[in-house]
């Protein structure tokens, strides 16, 4: 199972980590006067096999699209104690 509300965000000052958290946690569709911010969640419909290449390409476009200064330099995924998968992102 993916959470998509327990991401990890390392590096970067506290104001671009809240604003990674909102732009990575929150559905598409729902901003009113910016539909398309935030993460298709139908990507979190799909095999585990699939999910975490879908999760890394969605999180670069999104980020590379609302907040251009962000520098990714690794998405990576782990698991909790509850075995659900969780996003790891890496920013310098």
């Amino acid at each position: 199972m993916f959470d998509i509300n327990d991401i990890e965000i390392y590096g970067g000052d506290r104001r671009t980590i809240e604003g990674l958290r909102t732009l990575t946690t929150t559905p598409i569709g729902t901003c009113p006067m910016s539909r398309q911010f935030g993460v298709d969640m139908n990507i979190l419909d799909v095999p585990e096999t699939h999910i975490k290449p879908r999760v890394a390409v969605e999180f670069r476009t999104k980020i590379n699209q609302y907040m251009p200064l962000v520098d990714v330099r690794e998405i990576s995924f782990s698991k909790n104690d509850y075995g659900h998968i969780v996003p790891r992102v890496v920013i310098a």
